[in-house]
């Protein structure tokens, strides 16, 4: 089983014209791929996907962009969706401080919410956190750490997130940007790979080297290049990342 622990393949206005192909294509690929709502919209599309493909899983939430919007009301819509069998995960959801769509206590505020709720039904959580490592740190302390398998969706951070992730069990999800970022490929060529999750985070974050939007195929790239900087074999990448992916997202089965 090969996992793309992170795409957006639901959410048809990324893909254009190319929506039906690309979906067609990756279902037939033999991956498992974990679409990752950011809206409740956008969450009912991944658990629409899933119920469609049995290689395809879901994840609920509201990010960053509308967290604004997260309510009682909206909650108690998440907590419904959680209960599908097809959710694997509450995400995404955390803080984005370089896109500053609303103050940051408006986004800790909708971000709190969710992580007191996935702490009450014992959903695992995929984070988000761009310029807000810190801040997210310590929420993360406080509402999540010991009560929730955490996965830091596209990890960027610091050596200090990374010490402060993999003291704490917390998963790392890497994307293609491991191959655009020197300072990054340095931080992640210090974790271990029983902490590593692969992601595309389709269809942003291309790898270098390649055109166009990115796809779920396209993991198979990330584990070459992740192989590389850790000295290890690409098989042993994609089966301890995949099994990883299965211990945080439960329900997931090789297609």
């Amino acid at each position: 089983m090969i996992v793309d622990s992170h795409a957006h393949l639901q959410i048809k206005e990324f893909w254009g014209s190319e929506y039906e192909e690309v979906v067609e294509q990756t279902a037939a690929a033999g991956l498992v791929v974990v679409n990752s709502g950011v809206s409740v919209k956008t969450s009912r599309e991944a658990i629409e996907l899933a119920e469609r493909y049995p290689s395809f899983y879901a994840t609920v939430g509201v990010a960053h962009r509308d967290a604004h919007v997260v309510s009682e009301e909206v909650v108690e819509k998440l907590r419904v969706m959680c209960e599908q069998p097809r959710v694997v995960a509450l995400g995404e959801i955390g803080l984005d401080y370089y896109h500053m769509h609303h103050p940051p206590k408006v986004q800790m505020r909708g971000f709190v919410q969710q992580l007191k709720l996935a702490a009450e039904i014992g959903m695992p959580v995929v984070i988000h956190s761009r310029e807000a490592d810190r801040d997210v740190e310590a929420i993360l302390d406080r509402y999540a750490v010991g009560k929730v398998d955490i996965v830091l969706h596209c990890f960027a951070g610091d050596e200090r997130m990374l010490r402060w992730a993999v003291e704490r069990g917390v998963y790392l999800s890497i994307s293609g940007m491991i191959t655009r970022n020197p300072r990054l490929e340095k931080v992640v060529s210090r974790a271990p790979l029983e902490s590593i999750l692969i992601e595309t985070d389709s269809p942003f974050l291309t790898p270098k080297g390649l055109r166009g939007r990115n796809k779920p195929t396209n993991v198979v790239y990330i584990a070459k290049y992740l192989a590389r900087l850790l000295d290890i074999p690409q098989g042993d990448v994609l089966e301890t990342s995949s099994k990883n992916a299965a211990k945080v997202f439960r329900a997931l089965q090789p297609p």
